[in-house]
């Protein structure tokens, strides 16, 4: 074990952690193509318009697809998010249900850039709102102060909970695709963002998902955080700025990676360092295995 990887498990122990899960857990073991966000896209451009196609070429990203698909077809954007949400009637896994229930026997919260609800069906979690004095934050569209697990929680952000950043099939409208929605979302986060001012509170702080960004360490996985990540890059960026600031608030990243160094993630890699989320790699035999069945053992 090296020393990045001990920091994380201490984190975790002292439950200090928040874990960032992407699509990756859903693609291990096999990769399926169907699981894929790539094919998805292509498939539901085949439905709605012609010429079919086989795949998406390089130089524009998905979230670029889905905008240039908004413009060539004469269905409102919802019909694509209805597409979408068609294709995500998936089942957990083995390691799915391992990976949570151990995330919530250690009871800390989860935050995913998945739309499915595959992680929830592990331990039969329902859907909760965040309120703070019975205020709603948001809306269907926006409905970041949601919440899976279990049970009802007064403090879901110190507890076993799932928060769905770009949107969950339980609301069509949440779903964000595109970079239009991304651009939207940057807007909307900085409401709830918490204040600059070292004599002023934001009391929108403290109602979304947004809280755990800013106030847990963060470790992730499944996630490819590449270019086409406008929206987290951005939110990586603004942690970075307001620990800068107030440094005795400083929290830890960690990034599982399992690619090889290479002209094509050197720029993450660098990216991700300068603003205060380390690499841990798994690059040896088996690398897979070794996080997604491995790691979780050492919390047996």
């Amino acid at each position: 074990m090296n020393k990045l990887e001990k920091s994380l498990l201490k984190s975790i122990e002292n439950g200090q952690t928040a874990f960032l899960i992407g699509n990756g857990i859903n693609r291990y073991p096999n990769n399926p193509i169907e699981r894929s966000w790539e094919n998805i896209l292509v498939a539901i451009n085949n439905e709605l318009t012609k010429p079919p196609i086989n795949y998406i070429p390089k130089g524009i990203t998905l979230t670029e697809f889905h905008d240039v698909l908004d413009l060539k077809t004469d269905e409102k954007s919802s019909v694509i998010q209805q597409a979408f949400i068609d294709k995500l009637k998936w089942e957990a896994d083995e390691h799915h249900k391992k990976i949570i229930a151990t995330i919530k026997r250690l009871n800390l919260p989860i935050l995913t850039t998945n739309f499915d609800l595959v992680l929830e069906s592990c331990e039969n979690c329902n859907l909760y709102r965040h309120k703070i004095n019975g205020y709603r934050a948001l809306t269907d569209y926006y409905p970041w102060d949601t919440y899976y697990s279990d049970r009802f929680k007064e403090n879901p952000f110190d507890n076993f909970s799932i928060w769905h950043m770009h949107g969950q099939t339980d609301y069509k409208r949440s779903i964000k695709l595109g970079l239009n929605h991304y651009m939207l979302m940057v807007n909307r986060a900085k409401t709830h963002f918490p204040n600059t001012s070292s004599i002023e509170f934001n009391p929108e702080f403290g109602r979304t998902w947004l809280k755990l960004i800013f106030e847990k360490d963060l470790c992730i996985f499944g996630l490819g955080l590449d270019e086409q990540e406008v929206f987290i890059r951005w939110l990586f960026l603004e942690r970075a700025k307001y620990f800068k600031k107030y440094p005795e608030k400083a929290k830890e990243g960690w990034y599982i990676n399992f690619d090889d160094s290479n002209e094509y993630n050197l720029g993450k890699k660098f990216f991700m360092k300068s603003v205060g989320i380390k690499y841990i790699d798994y690059l040896e035999e088996n690398k897979y295995d070794k996080f997604y069945i491995d790691f979780w053992k050492q919390f047996e």
